[in-house]
């Protein structure tokens, strides 16, 4: 019923004041609607940022063992959101178990000592993937100081984890390259006089020998000088093969044959006690190797197995082809994709832990008592196989041996058969003219002494400026160049480039005990340059200068 008591005014008061209520209610309606639909851009923001960095946030109501997790946590740890039931036994349960332990122990320390935490720990998705995961929590707690929620993140760190490792392995290498280039710098000033010394006592050792009868009793003598001259040599090179100072002359050539070649001396190395089987692959590829360091190579593996092995075992040496790819350097983090020759050499000794097996191609480092290794022999395969464009994979554990297994880049072409080296009663003399050139007083002597008695006309200096002079006077006839790469002034091969300016058809022969950056320089006149390394013998002067002479 209509109010008679009220005035006109008096209604359209309250009909104003009505109208003003139900605006303000429309109003707020609408402030509702923005600040919602601000809410849930805010939120979609926040999940985007969440799965951009694959962090994910949540919340864990202790009381009532309830679990929140972001769509982002979900997708980390490989579910749709919801699809379980999200408590702390179910997180737990997709903890790495190898992990499970460590979390608990972070989580309740947090909750009963309230101390945050901050800890990477594995996953296992429901497909068996392992991810790593980094997380982040703490405690709220009522005012009574009793723990009610916690709250954290999760971030999905196994990518980064991945760099690291990368990273870290890389950084060893260069610390391991480091420590040979100083080794090598070091080897290479004592390789340079040393050898020169080692070619003035092999020299005259051979001379020696030239002149008294087997039946002599001195001839014993000089025929141990000369052998132990041979070893303190060999020394010399392991320390350049291991620091990539020692020149490599490669060839086409098959591993089996080198194995097979020997294998009867390998076994009398390792002894009675140590069983030598060989697995070689019958259609093994070629590859393109420096013979020599080759046995070198097999050698100080063998002898590595066989002081592994003090109470006897057993020992495989196994070859077959290999086709790496871009997968293999991804887990490996070595190699390229190609062919490649593999070469594994397997024990049944003692074995390394991880802690060994990260030090085993260090200079110097030895697990042997004193006197019993130099620490060289390892270091020396590592340089052999990186000197070969190869690398080396190393599998041990305490107890149950080890396998190297070494990859060297297969060759296409063919083997060429080599004839024996003459002996230097059956080198031909002969009458070219050479000059000889060399900063070493000993040195220059003995070899001037070896190639007059063959027959051959000698011009000798001591350096860059001399040599020039003594070609000048002869009017640049001769035949032949024989220098020392490392002159006082200036190197051989400078020297050898300027007469061959003026005499392109000069024959060609350099040595030296150490040429270091010189190598490089020099392999790019391989063809036409001879190379004889210090120390020699009287057999490789003569042999190594009646070939180049005869080409």
């Amino acid at each position: 019923m209509r109010d008679e008591g009220k005035t006109k005014e008096q209604l359209m008061d309250e009909l104003v004041e009505l109208r003003q209520r139900i605006a303000e209610m429309e109003a707020s309606e609408a402030e509702i609607k923005k600040v919602g639909e601000a809410l849930r851009k805010s939120e979609a923001r926040l999940a985007a940022a969440q799965r951009i960095s694959h962090i994910g946030s949540w919340e864990w109501d202790i009381i009532k063992n309830e679990l929140n997790w972001s769509d982002e946590v979900y997708r980390i740890f490989g579910l749709e959101p919801y699809e379980f039931g999200a408590t702390y036994d179910t997180f737990i349960e997709s903890v790495h178990p190898g992990d499970r332990e460590t979390v608990k122990k972070y989580v309740n320390e947090a909750l009963y000592k309230k101390r945050p935490y901050g800890i990477d720990h594995r996953i296992v998705l429901p497909d068996g993937t392992e991810r790593i995961v980094h997380e982040q929590a703490e405690v709220i707690y009522d005012e009574a100081g009793r723990s009610i929620r916690m709250i954290g993140t999760v971030q999905d760190i196994t990518e980064s984890k991945r760099l690291e490792e990368e990273l870290d392995k890389m950084e060893a290498q260069l610390r391991h390259a480091q420590k040979i280039e100083a080794i090598g710098q070091l080897a290479g000033g004592v390789a340079h006089d040393f050898n020169n010394l080692m070619t003035v006592i092999q020299g005259n050792t051979d001379l020696a020998l030239m002149k008294i009868g087997e039946e002599e009793p001195v001839h014993r003598n000089l025929k141990e000088i000369g052998r132990v001259t041979a070893k303190a040599a060999a020394l010399t090179r392991q320390l350049l093969t291991f620091s990539r100072r020692q020149p490599v002359s490669k060839e086409i050539l098959n591993i089996n044959k080198a194995v097979l070649e020997m294998s009867r001396m390998l076994q009398r190395l390792i002894g009675e006690n140590i069983s030598l089987s060989t697995e070689l692959s019958p259609d093994l590829w070629n590859t393109e190797a420096d013979p020599g360091q080759l046995e070198q190579l097999l050698m100080n593996l063998v002898v590595n197995a066989r002081d592994a092995m003090p109470n006897g075992g057993k020992l495989l040496i196994k070859t077959e082809n290999a086709r790496i790819d871009e997968t293999y350097r991804q887990i490996y983090g070595e190699g390229h994709p190609g062919r490649f020759v593999q070469i594994s050499v397997e024990d049944t000794g003692t074995g390394m832990d991880a802690e060994t097996r990260a030090h085993i191609f260090d200079p110097f480092f030895t697990t042997k008592g004193i006197g019993k290794g130099t620490g060289l022999g390892l270091s020396v395969v590592y340089g052999i196989v990186k000197a070969h464009d190869g690398w080396i994979n190393v599998y041990s554990e305490p107890g149950n041996g080890t396998n190297f297994r070494i990859y060297l880049p297969a060759a296409s072409g063919g083997i060429e058969e080599k004839g024996d080296k003459p002996k230097a009663s059956e080198i031909r003399s002969g009458n070219e003219r050479i000059l000889l050139v060399e900063d070493e007083e000993d040195v220059r002597e003995l070899a001037l002494l070896m190639l007059e008695r063959q027959g051959y006309k000698v011009f000798v200096a001591s350096t860059f400026d001399e040599a020039v002079s003594v070609f000048k006077e002869e009017g640049g006839r001769l035949d032949l160049m024989f220098s020392d790469i490392m002159l006082t002034d200036r190197s051989g091969l400078e020297l050898a480039e300027e007469l061959r300016r003026h005499r392109p058809n000069l024959k060609v022969l350099l040595t030296s005990g150490y040429s270091g950056e010189h190598f490089q320089l020099l392999e790019g006149h391989k063809k036409d340059f001879g190379f004889l390394e210090k120390p020699y013998s009287q057999t490789d002067l003569l042999h190594a200068i009646r070939e180049i002479l005869d080409r």
